[in-house]
């Protein structure tokens, strides 16, 4: 008969904030870009050319440059693969994939042109309103093998040491204290030993004489092993509703402006599952003479998060001679109203037991701030061949040391001095490079492709650049317009992403803890159908 002690824990409003950092500033802030299928496919290098409603997130002068209304949505189906495995011998080394697919709406919206029948000056204006998508959180890994030196529940031992048992029951423990410690301590994972009230071991662990010191240790038990199993997985979206209006004077040169609102989603689920090679290897002894023996663990932490935001946007598109485009626009900061909701479980399970218990789960915890993201600007080259095609090519950059924390209804901004100081420190400049190119083999078919290369803005504590840090996508895609009003585009882009490292939990007892190295693959499938009038 096995014994379990489950706890769910939550905290109320202002216990112990569950701390912001650089990199969720950076996470919230970084824009992914969807589209249309037809700037899709050409690596969304359009800043300078226009004419389609995934333009408008791009260069807001772009609903200018067409003579004609339209309207299109672009479903769109996203694959995400993960293969995981430890980066040395001993712990997780069995190599795990795990795939996700989700279907998103990338693109949507429509744009009314207003021709004023003038013949130069503001020969036309447009109205426009378009949803796009700007980042997609979409990722799942998995990682699994077995440990003979190490254990979470270790871990988090070594990181209660030097607090009190009796401080971890207090009410006001979530203002105090790490959290995962007091979900361990409350689910049975650790437990103080030898008579000391501040001295923890995790409850896989066992006190036995070093071989060479003769002095008492902790550790797995001799011949022991652990089973364990990691798992992160991520998802949500962030979008921009977008109001565009434009104006094309004589032709030659075109104006936009947005006001973008931005709605943020985003949630992660954690886990760590631990069990033992051989319960009968993990005996604890009570001081009445019994003897249970441990199976297993598992600890679970969530998080959900949602936001909002408005910005303004403002560009144009100018044609200088014939066949050239030039294009530019700037962007301004988004401020963000965010909140976040959390919880943590923990599960202890033991055999040779006969009873269980389960306490009741409190309410989850939440919390609300403000993020300013930073200011972006983008510039674009286009070169049209009549009607065989164009080629294109775009430069973006976004300051990221000026994205900054603030409290949420609130002047009082203390909390956040060291992670908005944090930021500036190893946040920088992020570049962006777009290319692009349509080709028309017949008037009703065009074949696009693309090319993006997105740097980190991410630096060491030299200052550096971590080039290996950066993203890449391949683009390609079809096009196809009727003799009437309707259009529809496909088009198909393969992110080059760089690898990912997960520490399940930190060193300690001078032994290097497990550190997980996953490699991610990241696909889409969009299609745009539309119609002109």
């Amino acid at each position: 008969m096995k014994k379990t002690f489950m706890t769910i824990l939550a905290f109320a409003t202002g216990a112990c904030l569950w701390a912001q950092n650089a990199n969720d500033a950076l996470l919230f802030s970084e824009n992914n870009y969807g589209g249309s299928a037809r700037t899709i496919g050409m690596g969304n290098a359009v800043t300078a050319v226009g004419g389609d409603i995934g333009s408008i997130g791009f260069n807001p002068a772009g609903s200018a440059v067409s003579s004609y209304s339209q309207f299109s949505i672009t479903p769109s189906v996203s694959i995400s693969r993960t293969s995981s495995t430890g980066t040395a011998t001993g712990s997780f080394e069995y190599k795990t994939d795990d795939d996700n697919t989700k279907f998103t709406v990338p693109g949507f919206g429509f744009i009314l042109n207003f021709d004023t029948h003038r013949r130069s000056g503001l020969k036309s204006w447009s109205f426009g309103f378009t949803g796009q998508s700007t980042n997609n959180f979409l990722n799942g890994m998995m990682a699994s093998g077995t440990n003979a030196t190490t254990s979470y529940m270790g871990a988090l031992a070594n990181s209660a040491n030097g607090i009190y048992f009796g401080d971890l029951d207090a009410s006001n423990a979530y203002y105090n204290y790490p959290w995962d410690v007091i979900v361990g301590y409350r689910s049975g994972m650790i437990s103080t030993y030898g008579g000391f009230e501040d001295q923890w071991m995790g409850t896989s662990e066992a006190i036995f004489p070093d071989p060479v010191t003769g002095e008492d240790v902790i550790g797995l038990p001799a011949d022991s092993y652990l089973n364990q199993n990691y798992s992160n997985y991520k998802s949500g979206n962030k979008y921009d509703y977008i109001i565009n209006f434009g104006g094309n004077f004589s032709d030659i040169f075109y104006i936009g402006a947005n006001i973008g609102f931005t709605s943020l989603s985003y949630s992660s689920d954690e886990s760590m599952y631990e069990a033992a090679s051989d319960p009968k290897l993990f005996g604890i002894t009570f001081d009445d003479g019994t003897v249970i023996h441990w199976d297993s663990m598992k600890h679970d932490y969530s998080i959900d998060v949602s936001g909002s935001g408005v910005y303004a946007k403002i560009g144009f598109i100018a044609k200088p001679m014939t066949g050239l485009r030039i294009g530019a626009a700037i962007q301004t900061p988004t401020m963000m109203s965010i909140k976040e909701s959390w919880g943590m479980y923990g599960q202890t399970t033991y055999i040779d037991a006969d009873t269980t218990s389960e306490p009741s789960p409190e309410d989850l915890g939440y919390q609300s701030y403000r993020l300013r993201s930073p200011y972006r600007a983008n510039f674009g080259v286009a070169y049209t061949f009549g009607k065989i095609g164009l080629v294109s090519a775009d430069y973006e950059f976004c300051d990221y040391s000026t994205m900054g924390f603030k409290a949420y209804r609130s002047n009082d901004n203390s909390l956040f001095i060291g992670v908005n100081s944090d930021i500036k420190d190893i946040m920088g400049l992020s570049h962006m490079l777009r290319l692009g190119a349509e080709i028309r083999p017949m008037p009703k078919f065009a074949l696009r492709l693309g090319y993006n290369l997105t740097t980190s803005p991410q630096k060491d504590n030299l200052g550096n650049y971590d080039w290996s840090l950066k993203r890449q996508s391949i683009s390609g895609g079809i096009g196809y317009s009727s003799d009437g009003s309707f259009f529809a585009d496909v088009a198909v882009r393969g992110h080059i992403l760089p690898d990912t490292v997960y520490q399940p939990y930190p060193h300690y007892l001078e032994a290097d803890s497990p550190i997980i190295r996953t490699a991610n693959k990241f696909v889409e499938a969009v299609a745009t159908i539309g119609w002109r009038f």
